[in-house]
Order: C-alpha cells, then sequence, then structure tokens
C-alpha cells in the first residue's frame, strides 16, 4: 500500500494489516493448521524437558497435553493478538548482552543485571531481589546464565527505533555461591557485608 496513490499514512496501512489477518484467521484452514503446528510444539517441548528433568510429574495426564494447555495454547494466542494489533511488537527471546561483560563472557551474569531482569535461582527456585544476600565477586560477577525463562517484549514506537519494554525478560541462572539466608539487624549485615562485594567494617562500640 505504500507504493500505491494516494499515498496512505503508517496507521492507516496497519489498520488494513490488522483487518487482513484477523479475516484470514478466521478461516477454518488457518484454525485447524494453527492447532496443529502448535500440537507439535507441545510434544516436542515436552519431549526435550522430559529428557532433561526425568523427574517432571503429569498427575496422570499427559505430560504434553497440560504443557499444551498451560503454555503453548496460550503463547499462541498472544502471539496472534500481537499480530492483529496495530502495534509493532518484538520479542527478543536472547539474553542482551550486559554492560559490564566483557567480550566472549555473554554468558555471566552481574550485580547490576538484578535490576534488568528478572532472575531466577536454579539451585534454590527463588527470585533474586537487590537485597538478596549474594557472594559479588570484585567485577560484579555472581554466577552463570543458563536459559531465558521469559523473553524481553517491546513495544515499538512509531517514527522512531526504540520501544517500550512491556516485560523484564526472566532468566535462570546458576550462582557461582549459593545464596545465605538474609540475617537480621544492622549489625548482622554489616558483617556480611562482604557477601555483597565489599569490605566488612570495623564493629564500633
Amino acid at each position: 500500500m505504500e507504493a500505491l496513490e494516494p499515498k496512505r499514512d503508517t496507521l492507516t496501512i496497519q489498520r488494513w494489516r490488522s483487518e487482513t489477518l484477523q479475516a484470514l484467521a478466521k478461516i477454518d484452514g488457518f484454525q485447524s493448521e494453527q492447532q496443529r503446528q502448535a500440537t507439535i510444539v507441545s510434544k516436542d517441548l515436552w519431549a526435550a524437558l522430559t529428557y532433561l528433568l526425568p523427574e517432571l510429574t503429569t498427575d496422570g495426564k499427559p505430560g504434553w497435553k497440560r504443557l499444551h494447555e498451560t503454555v503453548t495454547s496460550p503463547a499462541v494466542q498472544l502471539a496472534t493478538n500481537m499480530r492483529f494489533s496495530t502495534s509493532c511488537y518484538r520479542i527478543i527471546a536472547h539474553l542482551p548482552r550486559s554492560s559490564s561483560a566483557s567480550p566472549g563472557h555473554s554468558n555471566i551474569i552481574y550485580h547490576p543485571d538484578i535490576q534488568r531482569y528478572t532472575i531466577l535461582d536454579v539451585a534454590t527456585q527463588k527470585v533474586l531481589r537487590q537485597d538478596s544476600v549474594l557472594k559479588v565477586a570484585e567485577d560484579g560477577r555472581i554466577g552463570e546464565h543458563v536459559m531465558v525463562l521469559q523473553p524481553l517484549l517491546l513495544r515499538m514506537q512509531r517514527d522512531t527505533h526504540g520501544g517500550i519494554a512491556l516485560c523484564k525478560p526472566t532468566v535462570a541462572i546458576k550462582l557461582d555461591e549459593p545464596m545465605a539466608k538474609r540475617a537480621k539487624g544492622v549489625r548482622a549485615l554489616g558483617a556480611l557485608s562482604s557477601w555483597f562485594g565489599g569490605e566488612q567494617e570495623p564493629t564500633r562500640s
């Protein structure tokens, strides 16, 4: 439509595209093919998960069906709705390289990344917080990236190269050192200051 006369503005083109896609999605052949491909994805993903995590339970139900109902189908519906929207979205499934990372060390997670991502410790299955008691190396390193559990979702802005983050990526990591328990009281936190990468302050009388 951009090449046709009279010229259409960007929003008009996006609305036309949205209406066309919604009409196509109502065709029976589209819906059955979408469901067929989603089922294949669920079965393949379940096979990979059970290979890596054989202890997964299924509650007496074929595991791939539960995965299909709770993960794949909602993801397909979300992707479809994003296609229908007049806005443009980007899903970034890889982990953006940390500003603290040096070349060749893109899998390293640093303490400032806690603000950039939602970070899950694979050992404890707990989400890291700013006040989590972590062993921080001199360069800020806390562990290694294992996998992206939830990608970064951006809504792109018209006529610009930037985007608005709608959700932060969720990242599973393996900590270099196990997380320590959070102690109570300021004095106890001072005793554990080295776990935050700082020097222990002398005790005042």
